[in-house]
């Protein structure tokens, strides 16, 4: 099976005769593409030799979602009309859960007066670059937190 496709149905009116297995392009794709084909009867009955050919295709991935297909007559076509019914089960996605601050005006200017009188007596203890990154983003993310906590 493809992946990200478990939901994709193909319908149409394909002019190639699934009923033919010989050298059968369509079938070969389906196959290839765990595709199955839910229409099993002709679809069009051909008037010069009354044979039944199946030219009109429903294909799924997930038979076990397929509930019934049937085929109908229909008196204004040469083609019969072809009913799939599926149960599909819904996938809700739960949104992710986000944090979030809420910063105006005069938390941003509190914060950085807290930043200000930090850095104005801050003396780097090592000489490792990567240390005193990371202690500088925890003195910012510390002065951010004592303002506006993450909700």
């Amino acid at each position: 099976m493809d992946q990200g496709l478990e939901d994709t149905i193909i319908v149409g009116d394909i002019n190639y005769d699934m009923l033919d297995k010989n050298n059968n392009k369509l079938q070969t794709f389906i196959d290839t593409h765990g595709f199955s084909n839910t229409i099993s009867k002709g679809t069009r009955l051909n008037p010069t030799t009354h044979r039944f050919s199946l030219l009109d295709v429903i294909l799924c991935y997930l038979l076990t979602s397929l509930t019934s297909s049937t085929v109908i007559n229909c008196s204004f076509s040469d083609h019969s009309l072809i009913i799939s019914a599926f149960n599909f089960s819904k996938k809700y996605n739960i949104p992710e859960k986000r944090l979030i601050r809420c910063l105006n005006n005069d938390k941003i200017v509190k914060i950085k007066s807290s930043l200000l009188n930090i850095f104005s007596n801050f003396t780097f203890v090592s000489k490792d670059v990567n240390t005193q990154w990371s202690l500088i983003k925890n003195v910012i993310t510390s002065c951010i937190d004592a303002t506006a906590r993450l909700k």
